[in-house]
C-alpha cells in the first residue's frame, strides 16, 4: 500500500507523523510525508497567510495527484476544508482519513469534518453528539505512544539538576490551569512550558525557565519523583491527552485529572493515579513522595501497559481493520 502522511511539519516536529511514518514502514507500505504549516515569517503575516495556504494545499495536491497513494492519513488539518478534501479524493483518488488528536467540537470547523471517508477523535463526547446530527464517519481512536520515539534520553549533569525534581508539571498557560496551581503553590512544582509568564505572581516561584520540547520534553516527562498532568477543559472532556500515553512510555510516575477514559486506558491505583480536585491532588502528592517504592511499581506498570496496548502500531493496525470493514472505503472513491 501507499500511504501519504500529512502533518502539520515537515521534517517532522515533536514526533508529529514521525510516528505513523515509522508504524506504516514497519508494516512494509510505502510512505511519503508532507506538511501543511510553516514555520516562517510569511506563514505567520496575517494578510498574506491565507495565500501562502492555499499555495502549499495546491503542492499537497500536486504530490498526491503525482503518486497515487491508496490512503492519505492527515495528522489533524483543522484548517482543510471540504472543497480541500474532496480535491485530494479527486486528485488521488485515496482513501481520506483524519486523525484528529484534539477535540473536534472544540477545534475545528464543523463542515470540515464530514468530508473525510474516516474520521478518528479521542474524544467520545464528540463522537456522540456528531453522530447525534447523522455524521456517519467517525471512529473513537484515542492517542498513543511511540516507543522508539517516546523514551528519555541519558541525562547530562546539567540536564538532571534541571529536571529531577519533587513534582513537574509540562504544559502551556491557561488561566483554570494556573488556578489550579495556586492551591499547591506552596508545594516543590516545577513547571515548564508557554506562556506562564501571564500566571499570577504568586505562581512566579514555580516556573522553572523554558519550555521543553524535544528530548528535554521527554526528561521532564520521566526524571521527577511525581510528574503532572492537567487536562484541557473543553479540549479532553471524556478522553485523554496523548501526554498520558507518552509520560507512560518514558516511565514516569503520573498523576493527572481523572477523565472517563483515563481507567479504559490504564488501570488506576496500580498503573497510573489520577485525582479529582487539588485536594486530593495534594494528599496524593504528600503520600507518594513519601513511598518511592510505590512509585516505581505504579511507573514501571504504567509503562508496561503503554508498550503492550497504546502504541501507534495498534491504532494504525485499527484504523486499517476499520476501513477494511466500511462500504465504499476502498482505493478510486470519487
Amino acid at each position: 500500500m501507499r500511504a501519504l502522511v500529512v502533518a502539520p511539519y515537515w521534517p517532522a516536529r515533536e514526533g508529529w507523523g514521525e510516528d505513523w511514518r515509522l508504524a506504516l514502514e514497519a508494516e512494509g507500505h510505502a510512505v511519503r510525508c508532507v506538511g501543511y504549516r510553516r514555520l516562517n515569517p510569511l506563514y505567520k503575516n496575517k494578510g498574506l497567510k491565507a495565500v501562502y495556504q492555499g499555495w502549499i494545499r495546491r503542492g499537497i495536491l500536486a504530490r498526491a495527484a503525482a503518486w497515487k497513494p491508496d490512503l492519505v492519513l492527515v495528522f489533524k488539518g483543522e484548517s482543510f476544508s471540504a472543497s480541500f478534501i474532496h480535491a485530494l479524493r479527486r486528485a488521488s483518488g485515496a482513501v481520506i482519513v483524519n486523525v484528529f488528536v484534539d477535540n473536534p467540537l472544540f477545534s475545528t470547523p464543523f463542515e470540515h469534518i464530514e468530508p473525510y471517508d474516516l474520521f478518528c477523535t479521542k474524544e467520545p463526547y464528540a463522537i456522540e453528539a456528531l453522530r447525534r446530527v447523522g455524521l456517519g464517519n467517525l471512529h473513537y481512536l484515542p492517542c498513543h505512544c511511540t516507543p522508539v520515539l517516546d523514551h528519555p534520553p541519558e541525562p547530562t549533569p546539567e540536564e538532571r539538576e534541571r529536571f529531577a525534581v519533587e513534582i513537574g508539571f509540562t504544559g502551556n498557560y491557561y488561566p483554570y490551569r494556573g488556578r489550579f496551581f495556586l492551591e499547591l503553590r506552596d508545594l516543590p512544582i516545577r513547571i515548564w512550558g508557554r506562556g506562564w509568564e501571564r500566571a499570577p505572581n504568586a505562581l512566579r516561584h514555580l516556573l522553572a525557565g523554558r519550555p521543553a520540547w524535544g528530548r528535554e520534553k521527554f526528561l521532564s516527562f520521566s526524571l521527577p519523583k511525581i510528574v503532572l498532568n492537567l487536562h484541557h477543559p473543553l479540549n479532553d472532556i471524556l478522553g485523554v491527552n496523548d501526554r498520558l500515553f507518552q509520560v507512560a512510555s518514558c516511565g514516569g510516575f503520573q498523576l493527572t485529572d481523572w477523565r472517563e477514559d483515563v481507567g479504559r486506558m490504564f488501570t488506576e491505583g496500580k498503573e497510573i493515579m489520577t485525582y479529582r480536585d487539588a485536594s486530593e491532588c495534594r494528599r496524593l502528592i504528600e503520600h507518594y513522595l513519601a513511598h518511592p517504592e510505590k512509585r516505581a511499581d505504579i511507573a514501571a506498570a504504567g509503562q508496561r501497559r503503554a508498550h503492550r496496548d497504546h502504541t501507534v502500531s495498534l491504532r494504525l493496525a485499527e484504523i486499517l481493520m476499520t476501513l477494511r470493514q466500511r462500504p465504499g472505503t476502498t482505493r478510486g472513491r470519487q
